[in-house]
């Protein structure tokens, strides 16, 4: 296995893939250009690092634990680490191995993250603790809920189905306490509530957590590696292509309107926002860093108070994405590398000039596109690319295709319209009616159709989206 190992990565020089076999364990460090350039470019990558292992992925019970971090499109992996086992020895191993690999320029120049999410797995929090000592670790909310549902339903525990719903009730009073003082009022109440009492092998269960709260299968581990290294991946750059390209939308972030008459400057990005409900209340937020004392924003999650200092003060909320021609050129930057990223101006045609044509070469879009990933080779029904063999010299040749177009999508509507084809077609509509630039109709022709399958010469399946 390791021979095939050693040849993968002399194959692929730009991937870091470091390895160490002892006795019956293993570990396997795989780190991409894409990751290194997470590590520099996203400042998240220096603030909070979930790891979050999977194990039983392939014949040798390979566990998987990625290294991730909030990113512009969704998750950005940093590391993947692959192991024999998850016990505490093997984990310490791996996990020095990847904080080599990464060097002090790792975590956006921090050397280690500000703190770690994980699950409720003993060993994997020790050997973080002793790999990274100084980087906090918390508990993620979802984990722990789903760890005590599991217990909760676990037969041999005894709880009986009328009472689990109450106990996990008690349960998320906990974890959505808003402050230290709050939790450890509510837990007095659930410590000596009568279901505690009459179940006390639960009790004993969650004192332990409360103490603590300071899928397919490869064929063996080389194509696991080669999966990480080749389709994942290209799968996360993907995503953040995408939304340099606007085909993926960011997740809509709306918050009560707040006036701005109750907020005070009290410094450089400081800010005071007298309380709505409770005019004693005063609340100070930080822009400058995306905080508010009150309960939502002291998560780090935008709140109204964060957005009225914001149109107070005429800036942005750090927390959102500006998508203008500059940050959709960085995101391009961080998926493919400044060297394949288009232009800035690229981005300009597709935002901000109006009714006028880019220069540049036509297939700049196509250049966006990861290149010799077999996850867009392979799943083209996914990630549609334009045809560069071919660029139309004459504005009558595209003239007459987009007439067989719209005969194609009239015989398409009579042969598979159904009751919701109104309401598509009405959607796509008002779209084509916003194009105003070149860029912005080829882009919109790409993305049509994404979810048509040809499945033989001559024939396609066409897949109902959810509306």
């Amino acid at each position: 296995m390791f021979e095939a190992i050693q040849k993968y990565a002399q194959a692929n020089p730009e991937v870091v893939i470091n390895y160490q076999h002892y006795q019956n364990s293993f570990c396997v460090v795989l780190i991409t250009p894409f990751m290194f350039r997470a590590h520099k470019a996203l400042k998240e990558a220096g603030e909070v690092v979930f790891v979050d292992a999977t194990s039983c992925v392939d014949q040798l019970n390979t566990a998987i634990t990625p290294f991730m971090c909030a990113g512009p499109g969704g998750a950005v992996p940093l590391a993947i680490l692959l192991t024999s086992s998850q016990d505490e020895a093997t984990l310490t191993k791996g996990f020095a191995m990847v904080k080599e690999a990464l060097g002090e320029s790792g975590f956006y120049g921090r050397g280690e993250p500000q703190c770690f999410i994980t699950d409720n797995c003993e060993p994997e929090r020790k050997a973080l603790a002793s790999t990274w000592p100084t980087s906090k670790q918390f508990l993620c909310i979802f984990h722990v809920l789903q760890q005590v549902w599991r217990w909760l339903l676990d037969c041999k525990h005894g709880i009986p189905k009328e009472n689990r719903q109450d106990l996990m009730k008690m349960t998320k009073s906990l974890v959505y306490a808003s402050s230290k003082e709050e939790f450890i009022e509510l837990w007095k109440k659930v410590e000596a509530h009568a279901l505690l009492e009459k179940y006390s092998n639960f009790k004993s269960y969650m004192t332990t957590l409360v103490q603590r709260k300071e899928e397919c299968k490869a064929y063996n581990t080389v194509q696991l590696l080669i999966f990480m290294v080749e389709i994942f991946d290209a799968y996360m750059r993907q995503r953040l292509v995408d939304v340099a390209l606007r085909r993926r939308r960011l997740k809509s972030i709306t918050v009560e309107k707040y006036p701005t008459d109750a907020v005070k400057s009290i410094g450089e990005s400081l800010y005071s926002v007298q309380s709505q409900s409770d005019p004693t209340q005063v609340y100070e937020v930080d822009l400058a860093i995306g905080m508010c004392t009150c309960v939502k924003g002291q998560t780090g999650a935008i709140c109204k108070h964060q957005v009225a200092c914001a149109e107070y003060s005429m800036t942005a909320v750090p927390q959102i994405l500006v998508l203008d021609c500059s940050s959709r050129q960085w995101l391009a930057a961080l998926a493919v590398g400044t060297e394949n990223a288009p232009k800035e101006d690229f981005f300009k045609g597709l935002t901000e000039i109006e009714d006028e044509e880019i220069s540049e070469d036509k297939g700049l879009e196509q250049n966006m596109i990861v290149e010799s990933d077999p996850v867009l080779e392979n799943n083209e029904e996914d990630f549609e690319r334009c045809d560069t063999e071919y660029v139309a010299e004459d504005i009558s040749d595209v003239t007459a295709d987009s007439e067989v177009a719209a005969e194609a999508l009239m015989t398409a509507v009579k042969q598979c319209a159904n009751g919701e084809t109104q309401v598509a077609l009405k959607k796509f509509i008002k779209q084509i009616s916003s194009v105003k630039t070149p860029n912005q109709l080829n882009s919109l022709l790409n993305c049509a159709g994404s979810s048509i399958k040809y499945s033989a010469v001559g024939r396609v399946d066409i897949e109902q989206e959810a509306s």
